[in-house]
């Protein structure tokens, strides 16, 4: 966690950095590996995503069902 603060002291993130430590959400805890993919909507809330080791197409079709669940 120390380490994870002197990065976003240096770097200034205007994110949410994840630890191990601590309450992760489920949905982060399963990327056990990386690269993850990780999928955010227009709402900001983090949805699923296809793993890295499936088809990129995949990936694709996910993010333009966002898109066009946005535009409701």
């Amino acid at each position: 966690v120390a380490t994870q603060q002197k990065f976003a002291e240096r770097v200034m993130v205007s994110y949410p950095l994840l630890t191990v430590e601590g309450n992760v959400p489920e949905i982060y805890s399963q990327a056990a590996r990386y690269p993850a993919n990780f999928l955010i909507d227009r709402k900001g809330s983090l949805q699923p995503a296809p793993g890295a080791d499936q088809p990129f197409e995949d990936l694709e079709k996910a993010v333009d069902e966002l898109l066009q669940a946005g535009r409701e």
